[in-house]
């Protein structure tokens, strides 16, 4: 599973068309509130994170996520 973060919808979606054309489904969000959501109640083999997010620091939804043993390897 891969997790596509970025405010910026173009990003979002060249790289969600990018991993479609090469097999691979992409769930995408737009902020850091979904982001952390997502990352709650899934397990990802790839995060794609904008650090730059107007809610939150990418870099907090991953110590976040990280305190949530289950879902980080």
């Amino acid at each position: 599973k891969v997790l596509i973060v970025d405010d910026d919808e173009t990003i979002c979606d060249v790289l969600d068309t990018f991993l479609t054309i090469k097999g691979i489904h992409a769930h995408v969000v737009y902020n850091g509130k979904d982001a952390i959501k997502e990352i709650s109640k899934n397990i990802y083999n790839i995060i794609f994170l904008d650090n730059y997010l107007p809610d939150i620091e990418g870099i907090k939804i991953l110590k976040r996520g990280m305190l949530q043993k289950d879902n980080f390897y």
